[in-house]
């Protein structure tokens, strides 16, 4: 803001409706599209970065000049004067803590809920370009609804920073996965060996 953004004019939301549809019926082919209106600029743009690619055409539709060249013009702050700058540099662990908090706190308000609401709106994939190959790896092969099992270390650290504290002694037994990810987490232990869960009630620890 302080050092300013390229003079663009605002784009008629006709022009960007009918680029935006262009470049999605366009799919791949979408990059030779803002080759042909703006070359520098699709030299510096992925193919996979529809957004961008149709930010480039639908600036050269409308203003007949390629966004390369607005952005080559003098920028204007959108603020002025003696500015203070601040950096924010969080101790990690209470970071790490407040994170934490947040995605629980958003699990128990109907994240979850709304992310599968979504999911139903059939959205065009081409607005997220190459979302599944963004997503972590063990999360791609999970199907529509699958139960996400959360790991968690946060209480095992409170713990261990009372007995740091007060002194004394914990055993933990952890029979969940050791990351997070998809699936059924309920386990049983016999006889030092996995067993089923439900096949032997109070004879198991589960």
């Amino acid at each position: 803001m302080t050092e300013g953004l390229a003079p663009v004019p605002q784009i008629p939301a006709d022009i960007r409706e009918a680029v935006r549809a262009e470049v999605a019926e366009a799919g791949p082919h979408a990059h030779a599209l803002l080759a042909e209106a703006d070359a520098a600029l699709a030299a510096v743009i992925r193919p996979s970065d529809r957004q961008r690619i149709a930010r480039g055409i639908e600036v050269f539709r409308a203003t007949g000049k390629p966004l390369s060249a607005w952005q080559r013009e003098p920028l204007k702050p959108l603020v002025s004067g003696n500015i203070a700058k601040a950096v924010l540099t969080p101790e990690r662990d209470w970071l790490r803590e407040r994170i934490s908090l947040r995605f629980d706190r958003m699990m128990k308000e109907g994240a979850l809920e709304e992310a599968q609401a979504m999911a139903g709106f059939g959205l065009d994939p081409s607005l997220l370009p190459d979302f599944e190959k963004r997503l972590p790896q063990r999360l791609t092969p999970a199907p529509n609804g699958a139960v996400f099992e959360r790991r968690d270390l946060s209480p095992v650290a409170e713990i261990v920073s009372r007995i740091g504290r007060n002194g004394g002694a914990a055993l933990f037994i952890d029979y969940g996965h050791a990351e997070s990810g998809f699936g059924d987490t309920l386990q049983a232990v016999s006889g030092q060996d996995y067993a089923e869960p439900l096949e032997t009630p109070g004879e198991i620890d589960l």
